[in-house]
């Protein structure tokens, strides 16, 4: 029999319907069997969700009054139920819970606290996790910027070259972390490595919140990021990528820059070459 010439064009455009085919039906099932799973969870989820946001927003009405939130902090299991009504992830299930805290002065309650000359270990944690809850949000290290009052805070410097209310409050902490010669309460103070990532955690954030023509800070401060030794700044790649971060996120200020120009050590670390080191993952 003859066979057409045509005849492979026509068995691979055969094929290729065949594969266009399977591919289409496999896709209809995978839809099918995507819109079933969502339908099994939909109705688990819709309720749960519901009782979620009314107990959050139960939340927010009862404590819009400040004095009743500062009570919670003291009271039994309060701070844990604090911990999870300004959880990020509680701020996307329910309504926005930061502003009573704000209105609540929280932070300046742990600013007090940090400035104690003697605490013990879980009282400067409570204080350093409240205070880290508050200023990783920029809305309240703003508002804190604007509408606090300034607690006494360690007195390190008769100059107060701050450029704004919120780097003036946290004053305690960086002298803590940069201090050129630390009291016995700052030596005590920062024992645990994970209260000195704390540290230097809120630090990084009130500096990152804070406008750049605002960040404005002595220059005891600028030798001591340079200077600074031990966790975090000693751990490898990532210490002094922290380092560099912190600097580089201060001299945007041009004050700051001016007193970098006049530091040694500030000049010194500005002027080392680069290099590159691979973190190890193992």
């Amino acid at each position: 029999y003859a066979v057409p010439v045509d005849g492979t064009a026509a068995g691979s455009s055969s094929v290729a319907a065949r594969l266009s085919l399977a591919r289409a039906q496999a896709e209809a099932r995978n839809q099918r069997d995507e819109g079933s799973v969502l339908e099994r969870l939909r109705w688990p989820i819709l309720p749960v969700s519901a009782a979620t946001w009314l107990l959050l927003c139960v939340s927010w009405w009862r404590y819009r009054d400040p004095e009743k939130l500062k009570s919670l902090e003291q009271a039994s299991g309060g701070p844990v139920l604090l911990d999870l009504l300004g959880w990020r992830f509680a701020s996307h299930v329910g309504p926005y819970q930061i502003p009573n805290f704000m209105r609540a002065r929280l932070h300046e309650e742990s600013l007090r606290t940090l400035a104690e000359p003697l605490l013990l270990d879980y009282e400067r944690g409570r204080a350093l996790g409240r205070l880290e809850q508050l200023t990783q949000r920029r809305v309240a290290v703003a508002e804190m910027s604007m509408s606090m009052e300034t607690a006494q805070p360690f007195q390190i410097s008769e100059s107060k070259s701050y450029g704004s209310a919120g780097l003036h409050a946290i004053e305690l902490l960086l002298a803590e972390a940069f201090a050129p010669s630390k009291s016995p309460q700052q030596e005590t103070a920062g024992a645990s490595k994970t209260q000195k990532a704390a540290v230097v955690r809120i630090i990084l954030d009130v500096v990152s919140a804070t406008p750049e023509e605002m960040r404005a800070v002595p220059d005891w401060v600028l030798d001591g990021i340079v200077n600074a030794k031990d966790d975090p700044w000693d751990s490898g790649p990532q210490g002094e990528e922290l380092r560099a971060t912190l600097l580089c996120q201060l001299l945007r200020t041009p004050s700051n820059c001016k007193l970098a120009a006049a530091s040694s050590d500030v000049c010194n670390y500005l002027q080392q070459t680069g290099m590159k080191q691979k973190e190890d993952t193992l």
